[in-house]
């Protein structure tokens, strides 16, 4: 007899496309605004699914539901957390090798470093028909380091005609900055994008479908506790699907303690 597998496992962003549920609308943006070359701020609070929207981008299942041709465009992933105490030089170094990485071409920055490695880099991709877009996750982390200043941010605005950026953050982004960078242009590229909290319908689906496809139903009354405990928010539900899931298999054909399981949610 097999033993079932939790599905509900993802507590930080989702890491299969199985686990990643609604959001059309914010997509259908976001790609439009990749091929129109356009740089995105989206703002939402924690645990709203940011990363997950972020990382869905790049989910080859997810591109084909839409009708966009994204194939030279490069979606290059980064989470700025990792940079709390890196430099500017850290993050060009990085995504110069990620740019590289994904685009399989033989780029050769001749010996540069930091902005003239970048900048090298950009010119070549671009040579090759490609345009890089930087998925910038947790783009407050670098606002606050002070090792990024304002030079950072306007090199930046200066490269926006050869590479794109779609940054996530809580708050806008001009609200999230140290003082020495707040009224830098860089951030008045951007158009903002507010995520919020699923549709009762993608709730539903959240709530359900790792379930049955895993082997273990959750009852009607089930799925309108989940709801009315956690709402509509992805990381919520998530939480608590993954606690009344674990406790369904351990009681077997048992009564659920449904207390039992907020308290360990939450």
């Amino acid at each position: 007899m097999s033993v079932l597998s939790n599905p509900y496992q993802d507590m930080k962003a989702v890491r299969s496309v199985d686990m990643f549920f609604g959001r059309k609308r914010i997509l259908r943006r976001l790609y439009s605004a990749i091929v129109s070359q356009q740089c995105i701020s989206l703002v939402g609070s924690r645990h709203i699914g940011k990363s997950s929207v972020l990382r869905s981008l790049k989910f080859p299942e997810v591109q084909r539901r839409f009708e966009y041709d994204l194939g030279r465009y490069l979606l290059i992933s980064i989470d700025l957390r990792e940079y709390l105490q890196k430099s500017s030089d850290d993050f060009f170094e990085a995504v110069c090798k990620q740019i590289a990485h994904q685009s399989h071409l033989p780029l050769d920055a001749n010996g540069l470093a930091g902005e003239d490695e970048f900048s090298e880099i950009l010119d070549q991709i671009n040579e090759q028909g490609f345009h890089p877009v930087l998925l910038m996750d947790a783009f407050d982390s670098i606002t606050r380091n002070k090792s990024f200043g304002p030079e950072f941010f306007t090199f930046l605005r200066s490269q926006a005609a050869k590479v794109s950026y779609v940054t996530a953050s809580i708050m806008p982004l001009a609200k999230v900055c140290h003082r020495e960078i707040e009224d830098s242009p860089f951030f008045n590229i951007f158009v903002v994008c507010n995520l919020e909290p699923l549709t009762p319908e993608e709730a539903r689906e959240l709530v359900t479908q790792p379930a049955e496809k895993a082997g273990l139903f959750f009852s009607d009354s089930d799925v309108e506790w989940v709801l009315a405990q956690a709402g509509r928010h992805p990381f919520y539900l998530q939480r608590i699907c993954y606690h009344l899931f674990d406790e369904k298999l351990h009681q077997g054909s048992g009564e659920v303690n449904r207390n039992l399981v907020r308290d360990q949610a939450y």
